[in-house]
């Protein structure tokens, strides 16, 4: 409910508390079958048990809003065609709750039927390996194309949720094991109760934090990856030789140090681009070629030195407020970059300002 209805929270919010309602709804699975005859609740069997068959997609659609800010469409819906092949495989059995608990219970008397189960159950376990391996893919594409086009953002961020999606594929994978194997029921239920205290926990730390894992509020003509119609290079990687690359980079550094573009958090590779009338695909080529560096590091280079330099001429200021009045956008970003640049933390560097040996 405080993922869905709570004003502050975003899109990937809302698509993470659907998926928390249908954990929910899951565990409710065990009182439905107990309690069917006396609250009439039978026919709920089926529907409840092949849910999961949809939270693959729920938690790629979860992570790619989130991440990218890319909104939902129609085009979307196929990705619970799993939960949708599921239900059209058990139709004749979805809501008669007897023949589904007879089908669904160790030793249940509707072997006729058991294919169907068994093909359900492959659904289930093939989604979510897939869906594991989508969104893993989609986190690599897009931390590469975040250094590529733009300057301020968390690479720990990727980070976080690469690892929280391997740990989600090796309890699906307990699941599986247990599922096709002679696994203890008591295990089963354990890698539930995991994949539920993960899932809640990332909800309870989105509810506080709405742009946990955001990377960047994407305007429409500046996604990663895709840069505007009239700015793209038209002649493609070979028409910049050695000299138009370098010239570029002598314009570029010009452009950062008599215009300090870099203090802009919210500056881009198309519109560092603009500035020096040249198409975004040179631009990065360029830094790549003769920089050997993406624009994201480039650009985040000459924020860490002004940070350096203001903490070498003002090392009693607040470093937060240095950080952002250098460009970055956020402490977790800032501390990120910082320590990987100089080796250091922002702190560790000015106590070593401080240190008589210095």
């Amino acid at each position: 409910m405080l993922l869905v209805f709570d004003s502050r929270v975003n899109r990937g919010s809302r698509i993470l508390g659907g998926l928390c309602l249908g954990l929910a709804i899951s565990f409710l699975l065990p009182f439905i079958v107990q309690e069917r005859h006396i609250f009439g609740v039978g026919w709920l069997i089926g529907p409840v048990f092949y849910l999961p068959a949809c939270y693959g997609a729920l938690s790629y659609l979860y992570i790619r809003t989130t991440v990218s800010s890319m909104p939902l469409s129609l085009a979307d819906s196929v990705h619970f065609l799993p939960l949708l092949a599921c239900y059209l495989i058990n139709f004749d059995t979805l809501f008669d709750g007897n023949q589904m608990l007879a089908l669904v219970s160790p030793g249940g008397s509707a072997e006729p039927l058991i294919w169907k189960y068994r093909l359900s159950q492959l659904i289930v376990f093939s989604q979510a390996f897939f869906y594991s391996a989508l969104t893993l893919r989609f986190l690599l594409r897009y931390r590469r194309q975040a250094s590529e086009q733009l300057a301020s953002f968390n690479p720990n961020i990727f980070n976080w949720l690469i690892t929280l999606m391997g740990f989600n594929f090796a309890i699906w994978s307990l699941k599986a094991v247990l599922n096709y194997g002679s696994g203890s029921q008591l295990l089963v239920l354990l890698a539930d109760l995991i994949i539920v205290a993960l899932i809640y926990f990332i909800g309870f730390a989105q509810w506080r934090n709405p742009s946990l894992f955001s990377v960047v509020e994407s305007k429409p003509t500046e996604e990663p990856g895709r840069t505007p119609p009239d700015e793209v290079d038209k002649t493609g990687p070979s028409a910049m030789d050695s000299d138009t690359g370098r010239a570029l980079i002598a314009e570029i550094r010009e452009q950062m140090q008599s215009k300090q573009l870099y203090l802009d958090s919210g500056l881009t590779l198309a519109a560092l681009a603009s500035h020096i009338g040249a198409s975004p695909h040179l631009v990065s080529e360029a830094l790549n070629r003769h920089e050997g560096q993406n624009f994201h590091t480039f650009i985040n280079g000459y924020r860490v030195d002004k940070v350096c330099a203001s903490l070498k001429l003002h090392p009693e200021d607040n470093i937060l407020n240095l950080a952002l009045d250098a460009g970055f956008s956020s402490k977790s970003a800032f501390n990120a970059i910082f320590k990987k640049m100089t080796g250091v933390t922002p702190s560790q560097y000015r106590r070593a300002l401080n240190s008589p040996d210095l």
